[in-house]
């Protein structure tokens, strides 16, 4: 099937999706309010309300990668897909709700949200058994250098794992050991190129054919690729030049995420106060120990804060002095603490650091700066990662994952530096939601992955995992 035709065929099943959730939400609109309600009983108010809901589906749709049938699994797409229809029935439902100063009939709304996730199941399972019906049609090719240049490394396990390679049927590995030439005929017949570490001519030449015989590349980008990307284009007399700055945000963007960061912290505050006199409580309650705990951390600049948090390990889960990893059934936890940090309840103190100015909503997230050091002894560019607040959630905290390597951390954490956006912030914000239903951003490492000497704890801290070390408890 040619490319054409396969984005026709997705545009339309997308628009079914789309069309049958918009409908779905008529039928509860329908049965909850219009009927009773004189102003929104005229069809141009009602029509309203159904674009609404679609621009708010579409919108959150997009936001939450529901359709990216290539990327993510059948359950995370079924997830993404469910916040995106009941964040959207919820929201006109409430403005619904205002006008009528009454809550909608529940069994439409029950009946509405039952059919929506039918469908959802339903419509994914579909479209995941055409995309591995289209990639198996195709042909792929893993392009890399020879082991001896340190190229070929560990981390290409990950993406031959991945969902997207390991559905193709044919896969080509190619090693410009024996030179570019050999390498490009190898190419013939090929749909679509993985490059891997190749250095700069090569890597121009085999972009240059790839292109010119409309073959699909995919290929991580480096450090450097990552900070031009937010470069400004400019000429000087005849010469076209890439400017990169220091990151030196707008008055206006500054002004507009630091008011952003004090509404939402005080709302978040005050709407969540039952939920952190629980937690606390629950805390508490446990063993009688120390409800919160405080540790040093960097913001912007390199300048040191106390970041604060629920306590979720026994209070002497460190009186040995020795610094370890969380495992994934780590005993130190305790059973409330294993469940806040489930669903990130122990990190809503931090809304008070948020509110001090200490930490945004949105930013890289903090480290230790024993960690800081030895990041930046071994990746330089680290540092960069504090030219702008740290935030309670973030880029890599949303679409990495735990166990994801510092330095594709920070990648990630560069990509939103460089590209400072509000609707950025509210994207990454909305996508932290998604983030606590998923079971592995929050585990801990597997019991057979805990390092205890000194030369496994060096290479621990190489791998960026979250470490619960030289806590001082409150």
């Amino acid at each position: 099937m040619s490319t054409k035709k396969e984005k026709f065929m997705m545009s339309f099943m997308k628009g079914i999706n789309i069309l049958w959730m918009t409908s779905v939400f008529a039928y509860i609109w329908n049965h909850s309010y219009v009927q009773n309600v004189e102003r929104v009983r005229d069809q141009e108010m009602n029509l309203v309300f159904l674009l609404l809901f679609a621009v708010f589906y579409i919108g959150l749709a997009h936001i939450y990668d529901a359709f990216e049938i290539c990327t993510a699994g059948v359950g995370e797409l079924i997830l993404s897909q469910g916040l995106a229809f009941i964040l959207s029935d919820g929201a006109l439902l409430l403005i619904g709700g205002l006008i009528k100063k009454q809550f909608p009939s529940m069994f439409p709304v029950l009946a509405g949200f039952t059919s929506q996730i039918a469908f959802s199941c339903l419509w994914t399972n579909l479209m995941d058994r055409v995309f591995v019906f289209q990639i198996r049609q195709k042909k792929a090719a893993f392009v890399y250098c020879d082991s001896k240049d340190g190229c070929y490394s560990d981390d290409m396990e990950e993406v031959i794992r991945s969902r997207y390679l390991s559905k193709f049927q044919t896969v080509r590995w190619i090693c410009l050991s024996k030179g570019i030439r050999p390498a490009i005929r190898e190419l013939e017949g090929i749909n679509i190129v993985f490059l891997r570490k190749i250095p700069e001519h090569e890597r121009t030449i085999l972009l240059t054919y790839c292109l010119e015989h409309q073959i699909v590349v995919y290929q991580p980008p480096g450090i450097g690729d990552v900070l031009m990307s937010g470069a400004r284009q400019i000429n000087l007399s005849h010469m076209p030049m890439m400017r990169v700055d220091f990151s030196s945000p707008g008055y206006v963007y500054t002004f507009v995420k630091r008011g952003m960061d004090l509404v939402l912290s005080i709302a978040g505050m005050l709407i969540l106060s039952p939920l952190l006199l629980l937690t606390g409580l629950g805390v508490k309650l446990q063993d009688g120990g120390n409800v919160f705990y405080r540790q040093v951390r960097l913001t912007k600049k390199g300048n040191p804060f106390w970041i604060y948090k629920f306590r979720s390990m026994c209070g002497d889960a460190e009186a040995d002095g020795n610094v370890r990893l969380t495992t994934e059934h780590d005993s130190r936890v305790t059973p409330v603490g294993r469940w806040i940090r489930a669903v990130r309840l122990d990190e809503l103190p931090q809304l008070f650091n948020v509110l001090k100015g200490d930490m945004s909503l949105v930013g890289p997230r903090p480290e230790r700066p024993e960690l800081t050091r030895q990041y930046t002894k071994d990746l330089p560019a680290f540092q960069l990662r504090m030219q702008v607040k740290a935030g309670i959630t973030g880029y890599a905290q949303v679409y990495g994952k735990y166990n994801t390597s510092p330095h594709d951390k920070l990648q990630m954490d560069l990509l939103y530096i460089t590209s400072p956006s509000i609707f950025h912030d509210l994207k990454i914000l909305l996508v932290t939601l998604k983030v606590i239903f998923m079971k592995e951003s929050t585990q801990g490492v597997k019991t057979d992955e805990k390092m205890e000497s000194d030369e496994q704890l060096e290479a621990d801290e190489k791998m960026e995992l979250e470490w619960e070390s030289e806590r001082k408890i409150i």
